[in-house]
């Protein structure tokens, strides 16, 4: 639904007195690194910049069958399917403008000029070259631990992240850890130390796994007991 709209909408701006062998070309970041949501607007920013100084357009994947509800015989646009060396255009630098148009309406529309070269085409980039070389560095906190040769130590605590859309979602997800923790006796004993394998799955999951709502608790635990506990009180 979105994509003709968007598409007429920038034709209509860029388009008028561009010839079929001067197209103006497009593509999405989204194809090469997926929907980034709330900050899909930077990464086609990035792409852009990088595009510019590298004069080099990357290509757009997956791109075989053209939506038909757009009318691509009117249209003066090419979908950059193939990568593509910048356009030169003497006498001006490189131009392009980056869309960000969300579903709820809040739409963006940001036109980037390159610094350019002298002829007007985009500049070489300017990008670090060398061997490495080391740099010494101070610690204003002079260090206090030394790692142990056989790797650090197992971990004494973990942190378990609870949320819910409401106080009693946030209490029905304590119980529900309860009942999954009770279904584990077999594998994680009573005194299992927060370092077990399954109970810092767990505690991971719930961290990096899992949507973060509005009403939140958290249990810090030791142990198999110290979890039942805390989730207890919460539930």
């Amino acid at each position: 639904m979105g994509d003709p709209i968007e598409i007429d909408a920038t034709a209509a701006v860029y388009g008028p007195g561009r010839g079929a062998d001067r197209p103006l070309l497009i593509g999405s970041v989204k194809t090469n690194i997926g929907h980034l949501e709330s900050a899909a607007g930077v990464a086609g920013l990035i792409k852009t910049v990088l595009a510019i100084t590298r004069g080099h357009i990357p290509r757009h994947l997956h791109f075989h069958n053209p939506n038909p509800v757009m009318d691509w015989e009117r249209l003066p646009l090419q979908v950059t399917a193939d990568p593509t060396p910048w356009p030169d255009h003497e006498g001006r630098p490189p131009l392009a403008g980056v869309s960000g148009f969300g579903w709820s309406g809040t739409n963006a529309h940001i036109v980037l000029e390159g610094y350019g070269s002298p002829d007007g085409g985009a500049a070489e980039a300017a990008w670090p070259t060398g061997a490495p070389k080391p740099v010494a560095i101070s610690s204003p906190v002079p260090a206090t631990t030394v790692q142990p040769k056989d790797g650090p130590a197992p971990r004494a605590t973990r942190l378990l992240p609870l949320s819910g859309k409401s106080g009693e979602a946030l209490r029905n997800a304590a119980e529900l850890h309860l009942e999954w923790l009770d279904r584990q006796e077999t594998t994680v004993a009573d005194g299992g130390a927060a370092s077990d394998p399954l109970l810092s799955d767990m505690a991971w999951s719930a961290g990096i796994g899992r949507s973060h709502f509005g009403h939140r608790a958290g249990v810090v635990f030791r142990d198999a007991d110290s979890l039942r506990e805390g989730l207890r009180a919460i539930a």
